[in-house]
């Protein structure tokens, strides 16, 4: 029986290993919003989730390239700033990636029409 069991777990994990390796990555655009004066960071990426960790682990560790952005996680703490995606990009149907002009020129379409003007630069 605990042969059984230790074959269904290793059976598991090999097909989450697979979903893993075979899902594909949400494209689009995301902000870190500060909720105590209303700032965005707005940020494009081929790989959102990705992105937001490193920039997460950046701030956590003071090396956020964006100064102003990381001095107020500092002051504010990071229970006052919010991770959202804006708008995720569908996959194309023949598998091609989107550039990151392309990914650029979308994020600054997605700024005009949410009209965000408090970004942090």
């Amino acid at each position: 029986m605990q042969n059984g069991c230790k074959f269904k777990t290793m059976d598991k994990k090999k097909k989450l290993k697979i979903e893993y390796k075979n899902a594909k990555p949400q494209v689009g655009i995301f902000r870190i919003f500060s909720k105590e004066n209303s700032k965005s960071f707005i940020c494009s990426a081929s790989d959102i989730q990705s992105r937001i960790n490193r920039y997460k682990t950046q701030l956590k560790l003071g090396t956020h390239f964006c100064k102003s952005l990381q001095k107020d996680w500092e002051l504010y703490g990071e229970q006052n700033f919010l991770f959202e995606v804006l708008s995720d990009i569908e996959p194309l149907e023949d598998n091609e990636s989107i550039s990151e002009n392309e990914l650029e020129e979308f994020k600054f379409l997605i700024i005009e029409q949410n009209s965000i003007k408090n970004i942090y630069e």
